[in-house]
Protein backbone atom coordinates (compact mmCIF):
# COMPACT_ATOMS: atom_id res chain seq x y z
CA UNK A 1 0.00 0.00 0.00
CA UNK A 2 2.84 2.37 0.78
CA UNK A 3 4.33 2.06 -2.69
CA UNK A 4 1.01 2.64 -4.47
CA UNK A 5 0.28 5.60 -2.20
CA UNK A 6 3.72 7.07 -2.87
CA UNK A 7 3.13 6.85 -6.63
CA UNK A 8 -0.36 8.38 -6.33
CA UNK A 9 1.00 11.32 -4.34
CA UNK A 10 3.79 11.89 -6.82
CA UNK A 11 6.60 10.78 -4.51
CA UNK A 12 7.45 7.63 -6.48
CA UNK A 13 7.35 6.17 -9.95
CA UNK A 14 5.29 3.32 -11.34
CA UNK A 15 8.40 1.44 -12.42
CA UNK A 16 9.69 1.38 -8.85
CA UNK A 17 6.27 0.39 -7.51
CA UNK A 18 5.98 -2.41 -10.08
CA UNK A 19 9.22 -3.92 -8.80
CA UNK A 20 8.74 -3.33 -5.08
CA UNK A 21 5.03 -4.14 -4.76
CA UNK A 22 5.46 -7.91 -5.37
CA UNK A 23 8.47 -7.99 -3.04
CA UNK A 24 6.49 -6.20 -0.33
CA UNK A 25 3.57 -8.58 -0.85
CA UNK A 26 5.80 -11.64 -0.39
CA UNK A 27 7.31 -10.04 2.72
CA UNK A 28 3.81 -9.47 4.10
CA UNK A 29 2.79 -13.09 3.47
CA UNK A 30 5.93 -14.44 5.16
CA UNK A 31 5.44 -12.10 8.13
CA UNK A 32 1.80 -13.14 8.48
CA UNK A 33 2.79 -16.83 8.39
CA UNK A 34 5.44 -16.31 11.09
CA UNK A 35 2.99 -14.33 13.24
CA UNK A 36 0.31 -17.02 12.88
CA UNK A 37 2.76 -19.68 14.09
CA UNK A 38 3.86 -17.58 17.06
CA UNK A 39 0.34 -16.65 18.11
CA UNK A 40 -1.00 -20.18 17.72
CA UNK A 41 1.58 -21.45 20.25
CA UNK A 42 0.75 -18.61 22.62
CA UNK A 43 -2.98 -19.19 22.18
CA UNK A 44 -2.68 -22.90 23.01
CA UNK A 45 -0.83 -22.09 26.22
CA UNK A 46 -3.44 -19.47 27.19
CA UNK A 47 -6.29 -21.88 26.42
CA UNK A 48 -4.75 -24.54 28.68
CA UNK A 49 -4.33 -21.99 31.48
CA UNK A 50 -7.94 -20.83 31.07
CA UNK A 51 -9.19 -24.42 31.19
CA UNK A 52 -7.39 -24.90 34.50
CA UNK A 53 -8.68 -21.61 35.94
CA UNK A 54 -12.19 -22.30 34.64
CA UNK A 55 -12.22 -25.76 36.22
CA UNK A 56 -11.10 -24.34 39.57
CA UNK A 57 -13.70 -21.57 39.42
CA UNK A 58 -16.43 -24.04 38.48
CA UNK A 59 -15.52 -26.31 41.39
CA UNK A 60 -15.59 -23.38 43.79
CA UNK A 61 -18.95 -22.27 42.42
CA UNK A 62 -20.43 -25.75 42.83
CA UNK A 63 -19.14 -26.00 46.41
CA UNK A 64 -20.65 -22.59 47.18
CA UNK A 65 -24.02 -23.57 45.71
CA UNK A 66 -24.00 -26.86 47.63
CA UNK A 67 -23.25 -25.00 50.87
CA UNK A 68 -26.05 -22.50 50.26
CA UNK A 69 -28.44 -25.32 49.37
CA UNK A 70 -27.55 -27.19 52.56
CA UNK A 71 -28.13 -24.03 54.61
CA UNK A 72 -31.44 -23.42 52.87
CA UNK A 73 -32.64 -26.99 53.42
CA UNK A 74 -31.73 -26.88 57.13
CA UNK A 75 -33.92 -23.80 57.65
Amino acid sequence: MFWIASVNTGLGTWSTAAILFPIAWVEMIIGAWIASKLYSKKDQRIIEELKHVNASATNQLIKGVELKLDQFLKN
